[in-house]
């Protein structure tokens, strides 16, 4: 259920693919289904081998955890972490992080949006390499910040390149309330039922996270 608080109130369901009014639609079935507030994933184990990861969702949840390491290894009280879980389907959720940053982090000197496009949407994407992105989609990302950014990393031997993504993310949103940098872990696949990451790409985005921060 959309408002559940434990995953004790998980419940199995089984899918399929059907065509609906000529369009192909995946049909749930499954007792306690409710329409417009029940949520599915899918039922996809993670596993490590060698260097890859391999699972579902891994977008949010290795990018999470690439944060969250940052933030921890910082330990400052001038470094914050907000968490925004917003795709595609769900920019307004951006929009009201914006606003509370507004309202609560008036001095803010950095943000940092990190993300996790398709390996084929980032130029010269590989799985084990962060990258700064100054251009998302059709958008700049503050390049004077990010060119900047990278070449002190360089000068601190981080381990990542500079580029830019055909795909986009919410960075955009953040832009107009200080400086912003965009960091992206590539994965080889993304929305889909089982993909792959690295785990040595995750540990050099918590390097640069943290020398960013």
């Amino acid at each position: 259920d959309y408002l559940a608080e434990s995953a004790n109130a998980t419940f199995p369901v089984t899918g399929r693919v059907e065509n609906v009014d000529g369009e192909d639609r995946m049909v749930l079935n499954g007792d306690g289904i409710r329409p417009y507030r029940t949520v599915f994933t899918f039922q996809q184990e993670t596993t490590f081998q060698g260097d890859t990861i391999s699972g579902k969702a891994l977008d949010p949840r290795v990018t999470l955890y690439s944060v969250m390491e940052a933030a921890l290894a910082m330990n400052s009280p001038e470094v914050g972490l907000l968490c925004v879980m917003a795709e595609e389907c769900a920019m307004d959720v951006a929009r009201k992080a914006v606003i509370y940053l507004q309202k609560t982090a008036p001095n803010l000197q950095l943000i940092i949006n990190a993300d996790v496009p398709w390996i084929e949407n980032i130029g010269d994407g590989r799985l084990d390499l962060p990258a700064i992105r100054v251009f998302e989609g059709r958008n700049f990302i503050d390049p004077m910040v990010g060119i900047h950014a990278a070449d002190v990393m360089e000068r601190k031997g981080v381990e990542f390149h500079l580029s830019a993504a055909r795909s986009g993310s919410q960075t955009l949103l953040f832009t107009p309330l200080a400086p912003t940098l965009s960091i992206a872990l590539p994965s080889d696949g993304i929305h889909q039922p089982c993909y792959k990451m690295s785990l040595k790409g995750t540990q050099r985005c918590v390097t640069l996270l943290t020398a960013l921060a």
